[in-house]
């Protein structure tokens, strides 16, 4: 089974090395992430709603993953997912 969720998909109660349960939630990814952009393509990633989340195309072409790229890589990957959003 899922080792986040029980059979009956209620959260697993976690441990943390030091014994105290870890709570989902506990801290704000901002508080841990200092990069904007990334932070903000983990948040569309994250959302519960897969209605509301980014599909894998959109996230293909986020401003976190496209900024990463290297420039001699950038613009074969922008052709192709051009290519795949005309499909």
């Amino acid at each position: 089974m899922n080792m986040f969720f029980n059979k009956d998909y209620t959260i697993k109660i976690i441990k943390g090395k030091d014994g105290k349960t870890i709570i989902p939630e506990s801290k704000p990814l901002s508080s841990q992430i200092e990069d904007k952009l990334f932070l903000n393509f983990l948040q569309k990633l994250f959302l519960y709603d897969p209605a509301d989340r980014i599909t894998p195309l959109q996230a293909l072409v986020d401003p976190w993953i496209i900024d990463g790229l290297p420039e001699e890589i950038k613009e074969q990957h922008l052709n192709y997912i051009k290519l795949k959003m005309k499909k």
